[in-house]
């Protein structure tokens, strides 16, 4: 009896990851998150969609001037070169309480073998850093 309850609670938390983006499934990529002096990025969750690669993640300011503005997602090629690029603005982060946002950033991509995603966020749409800190 109680292996079977110790079963049971095992899967529903497994469903529950599931159903996080209405049974879309996660895919597990190489994602760089680009380092930044005003913000800290999140490595992005990234999704199957029928059309390609969804990011979603979030960025929190650490002070309230010079707080980014857009988000930026780089597709990066197996010889190392910028193949890709979707950004967006990011809302939410200006004023006195608002400390963090989430983006969400729909592509058409399908990531290949050695190729790599890069995350950044700042105040123009300007490329990543290439410096960048490894994250998977």
């Amino acid at each position: 009896m109680k292996h079977l309850m110790t079963a049971g609670v095992l899967a529903s938390f497994g469903l529950a990851g599931c159903a996080a983006y209405g049974g879309a499934p996660l895919l597990t990529l190489p994602i760089d998150v680009a380092p930044s002096r005003n913000a800290s990025v999140s490595t992005p969750d990234a999704i199957q969609t029928a059309t390609g690669t969804r990011f979603h993640g979030s960025v929190c300011r650490r002070a309230p001037w010079n707080a980014p503005t857009r988000i930026r997602i780089e597709r990066i090629g197996q010889d190392g070169t910028v193949v890709g690029v979707a950004s967006r603005p990011i809302s939410g982060l200006s004023g006195r309480g608002s400390r963090c946002a989430f983006y969400d950033v729909l592509t058409d991509w399908t990531i290949a073998a050695r190729e790599r995603v890069r995350v950044c966020a700042g105040r123009s749409d300007a490329p990543c850093q290439s410096a960048t800190l490894p994250r998977s």
